[in-house]
């Protein structure tokens, strides 16, 4: 019974601040994402902090190709670039949330911290 007030109570807050997860910064896609998945039963905070990283980072992703040739080797390039970004943040960056506070700027900040050093790795 009372995870069912905690859950009612999250999607209160998250309907009346009026937060978008579809478009916005990363910290208004992970943080909501997170804590929604952190009190659904039998889910561990580590399936929760990949599960939101994967979603916030690689949303755009399931659009489809591009018919130009050369602009579908800028999306292989730009899609390599995410899913390294995705395999960097899954090693280093879901042990930052807590059960209570996702710390959306710090997932955030090590995110970018990923972004930078696939950068530096593949272009």
């Amino acid at each position: 019974m009372e995870r069912i007030h905690v859950v009612l109570l999250v999607v209160m807050v998250l309907a009346s601040s009026g937060i978008k997860t579809t478009a916005g910064s990363f910290q208004s896609c992970y943080g909501p994402c997170f804590l929604l998945c952190a009190i659904t039963p039998d889910t561990t905070l580590c399936s929760c902090a990949l599960q939101c990283l994967k979603q916030c980072i690689l949303s755009y992703i399931s659009s489809p190709p591009s018919s130009s040739p050369s602009l579908a080797r800028d999306d292989s390039r730009h899609s390599l670039h995410y899913y390294c970004k995705l395999g960097c943040a899954a090693s280093r960056c879901t042990n930052i949330s807590t059960r209570d506070k996702p710390d959306g700027e710090a997932v955030e900040g090590c995110v970018k911290t990923c972004s930078d050093l696939c950068t530096n790795h593949h272009y």
